[in-house]
């Protein structure tokens, strides 16, 4: 199976990587360059409710707050789709909020390594990613960086109240629940 080779492909690049410390590093939020909008994004799945918690900030270059979002999603099938689908949705949100110059930044390396490269992905999310690169080059500018947990911990105390959002049961069925926000001095 091709994704199982991927697995594979990943997991040994993984282990193949010297670690730096066993400490976790201590990075800091830095401002994107000027014209930037800098898009931190986070997603965080509960196993037992298999639900998954979306957070996303975006600030400007002076470090002013321009929009932030909030979201649960249900059915989630593991961490990694979250991760990759916070992704998403955090260029879509930056998108319809009109920003066309984004640094993307999210603490799950996986999920930024696969966006920025352009091989096929056959892992789960293949298809997560696939709709991630596309989304990207809608925008002007679009760079994508990983920073570690203690640089993204906005967006990871956004993701952590996604989870605690209550989900809309119309009927049988449950519905995503979001929250945004959108500041006025864009």
């Amino acid at each position: 199976m091709p994704w199982i080779r991927q697995f594979i492909e990943d997991f040994n690049n993984a282990q193949s990587t010297p670690l730096k410390s066993l400490q976790h590093d201590r990075a800091k939020w830095e401002p994107p360059a000027p014209n930037m909008f800098k898009v931190n994004f986070d997603g965080l799945f509960h196993s037992p409710t298999k639900a998954g918690g979306i957070g996303v900030v975006i600030r400007n270059g002076a470090r002013e707050l321009m929009g932030t979002k909030v979201a649960k999603i249900q059915n989630v099938i593991d961490p990694f789709v979250i991760k990759a689908t916070a992704a998403i949705q955090a260029m879509e949100f930056a998108r319809d909020l009109g920003f066309q110059r984004i640094l993307l930044e999210g603490d799950a390396l996986s999920i930024v390594s696969k966006l920025k490269s352009s091989s096929l992905d056959l892992f789960v999310i293949g298809f997560l990613i696939k709709e991630g690169r596309e989304i990207a080059k809608l925008f002007q500018l679009c760079k994508i960086q990983h920073t570690p947990r203690s640089g993204n911990t906005v967006a990871h105390t956004l993701a952590k109240m996604g989870l605690e959002i209550e989900a809309l049961n119309e009927g049988n069925s449950l519905h995503d629940q979001v929250i945004l926000w959108a500041y006025p001095n864009m």
